[in-house]
């Protein structure tokens, strides 16, 4: 549980703010070239380490972080996903604010 959360940590702290700079900086370097009309390898170089950046990161996320690994959702809850069915069951008959979003048959 450590290792996921350094990567969780890692990923909001450095590899997420650093994708999104180098995307914005390639973005720019590109329009420039474009504009100057010249050609440079750095813009695409650029692009290509942001790519690598999100491939890393996502490597990192499917290798470290468990599929159980509680995330939170954008509206703030809570959310553990691939638990099995008879544990499900159990933290909904001890907590009545534990909801289950498995599809009904």
């Amino acid at each position: 549980m450590r290792r996921a959360l350094v990567v969780q940590r890692l990923e909001a702290f450095l590899l997420g703010p650093a994708r999104l700079v180098l995307a914005v900086i390639a973005t720019v370097t590109l329009l420039h070239s474009w504009m100057e009309l010249t050609f440079s390898n750095l813009p695409y170089v650029l692009i290509l380490a942001a790519l690598a950046l999100q491939g890393a990161s996502a490597y990192l996320e499917a290798r470290v972080i468990p599929p159980q690994y509680p995330r939170e959702r954008k509206s703030g809850a809570l959310s553990i996903r691939d638990v099995p069915e008879g544990v499900a069951d159990q933290w909904i008959a001890m907590n009545s604010g534990v909801r289950s979003d498995r599809p009904e048959d």
